[in-house]
């Protein structure tokens, strides 16, 4: 069968799009090797490309027919593993399935070795292909849809672009089917399916880079939410994120607990075990932190604020009863010095141990009290918390340290 120069030269502009997208994936993920499913991305864009390049080669008669069909093909069908394990990754899903890939890849092996001996080898690979190539894509619809993350390509435009393609595969299958019988038919069906497939390609490679650059950009958004040395929040976030739990504390009418922690003379680990062993130490104390509250279990959250001072928030789970709101924040203050009292831990030979100081604010809606509303109120309360909390701490160290005050104060928003 004669192969129309318009297929060869679609087919080489979808290994131009899949081999540099792959190229330009495989440099952004270089310098950063822990990005969430874009080495994955590249992978399965290269597999792609070389499985077009195998069937460019043999369409030009520089391979036998056999291996294009069964090596590349292959390849496409590992590209479309490749592609879903990093859309898994990217989602946070684990990958399934993997029984579904093998039996797809020994199925159309057995099909396209049966049927390439025969008349109309490149329409009966077209039949195959895309009926596994529709399976996979069907695969990837599954893990969108369970997942439903809106930040991949949009969340439901992801999925009507996978449904898309997966109807295109299963509408190209039914072609070649329908034209196995009619030469000029045939040559149709080729360019029209190649073109299409050029466009899907396109939003694919597209698509991935797309993914790259978003979560590139998430991560260092997460990453200037955070303190290098510990992995809390840090100063910068700690008021936002005070702030969302004062308006989530009014709009569930639950209390809110602002504690500020201290570590006792932190000073002297510094100074007899060098700042090495204080940076230990505060990693230990930040890490005890998060595991007593189990953070971000109901919205609590850790922050350091510098030093060795801490900032815990607490929401309460579902509100305790009037009159016991005090009691609830100083139990949670008593579980967290303790915790922090009983932390020890060993650096270079020498075993370490801490203990701390902690200053509450509660803050609760005031039954028909009206107070204002929205983000800025929000931001003036959370500041009043932490000035509150900060007071109540200068009063525990006063009292000799390791213990834990409340601010019992006349609330007032100035």
């Amino acid at each position: 069968m004669v192969v129309p120069m318009s297929f060869l030269t679609l087919a080489f502009a979808n290994w131009v799009v899949m081999a540099s997208c792959a190229a330009v994936l495989y440099c952004f993920a270089q310098p950063v090797r822990h990005l969430k499913g874009v080495g994955w991305l590249a992978h399965g864009l290269s597999a792609a490309a070389l499985s077009i390049l195998l069937e460019m080669l043999a369409l030009r008669l520089f391979l036998p027919a056999r291996v294009d069909v069964l090596i590349a093909s292959a390849m496409m069908l590992a590209a479309f593993v490749l592609l879903r394990r990093g859309l898994c990754d990217l989602v946070g899903r684990p990958m399934g399935w993997p029984w579904v890939d093998a039996v797809v890849l020994v199925v159309q092996s057995l099909l396209l070795a049966h049927f390439i001996p025969g008349p109309h080898p490149m329409e009966w690979r077209f039949i195959v292909m895309s009926l596994t190539s529709a399976i996979e894509a069907i695969l990837a619809i599954a893990v969108l849809w369970r997942t439903r993350d809106d930040r991949i390509l949009g969340g439901h435009v992801t999925l009507a672009i996978m449904a898309a393609y997966a109807v295109f595969h299963l509408t190209r299958a039914t072609a070649s089917w329908l034209s196995l019988n009619q030469g000029p038919r045939q040559t149709q069906v080729q360019v029209v399916s190649a073109t299409l497939q050029l466009v899907f390609t396109t939003m694919f490679a597209l698509g991935a880079m797309w993914l790259a650059t978003s979560e590139r950009h998430d991560q260092l958004t997460e990453e200037m939410r955070r303190d290098a040395l510990t992995g809390v929040l840090n100063r910068r976030a700690l008021r936002p994120a005070l702030a969302a739990a004062v308006s989530a504390s009014r709009a569930t009418h639950r209390p809110l607990a602002c504690l500020s922690l201290d570590l006792d003379q932190f000073k002297q680990v510094n100074d007899t075990r060098g700042h090495a062993a204080g940076d230990a130490a505060l990693v230990a104390v930040a890490r005890t932190l998060q595991e007593t509250l189990r953070v971000p279990e109901a919205g609590r959250a850790v922050a350091r604020l510098g030093g060795d001072e801490f900032v815990i928030i607490i929401p309460a789970d579902a509100g305790p009863g009037t009159g016991a709101v005090l009691a609830w924040a100083m139990a949670w203050a008593e579980d967290l010095r303790q915790a922090v009292a009983r932390t020890r831990f060993v650096f270079e030979e020498h075993t370490i141990s801490l203990t701390a100081s902690i200053g509450i604010a509660v803050y609760e809606e005031q039954s028909g009290a009206s107070e204002p509303s929205g983000p800025d109120h929000a931001f003036d309360v959370a500041e009043i918390m932490l000035r509150r909390a900060d007071r109540a701490l200068y009063a525990a160290k006063h009292e000799g340290r390791n213990c834990s005050q409340i601010d019992l104060s006349e609330w007032t928003l100035v």
